[in-house]
């Protein structure tokens, strides 16, 4: 009986870690989710803006800028070439709510190809982890052409 309840112990141990570690493993993709989210975001609307916006773009402070409508439609200006933060609403429950924001930085840039064919987009963009403060760093790339299609 004491073997049958010590074998039942270590399997029941076994069994929490796993579970354990695989709700840490769920939360970490939604962490990184919700960033590359972000940044894709980003990087569409930097594509859907207009030739002009990024041929001159707007200046704040001197530094060349970008506006980003976040959530609920509202505007943010970013400053391209530089880390900007970001408040982000992290969706945790089943009903959809949100039970807390994470902090995104993301460092927009947008560079004319060679040959004036368009612009080469790239967010780069960082978080610190919630549960274990580890900065997680990521890229997201894309291109915006120039060249009309037929």
């Amino acid at each position: 009986m004491i073997i049958s309840l010590f074998v039942f112990a270590l399997l029941a141990l076994g069994l929490t870690k796993s579970l354990v570690f695989a709700k840490y493993l769920a939360e970490d993709n939604l962490y990184e989710a919700t960033a590359l989210t972000v940044a894709s975001s980003l990087i569409e609307q930097i594509k859907g803006a207009s030739f002009d916006s990024l041929e001159n773009p707007k200046q704040i402070g001197g530094n060349d800028s970008f506006e980003m409508i976040g959530g609920g439609g509202q505007p943010k200006m970013l400053i391209l070439d530089e880390f900007n933060d970001l408040q982000v609403p992290v969706v945790t429950e089943n009903d959809g709510s949100t039970a807390k924001t994470m902090k995104i930085r993301v460092k927009p840039s947008i560079t004319e190809m060679s040959g004036a064919s368009g612009y080469w987009i790239l967010i780069e963009y960082t978080y610190d982890h919630p549960r274990n403060g580890r900065t997680r760093t990521n890229f997201v790339r894309n291109a915006r052409s120039t060249v009309p299609s037929i």
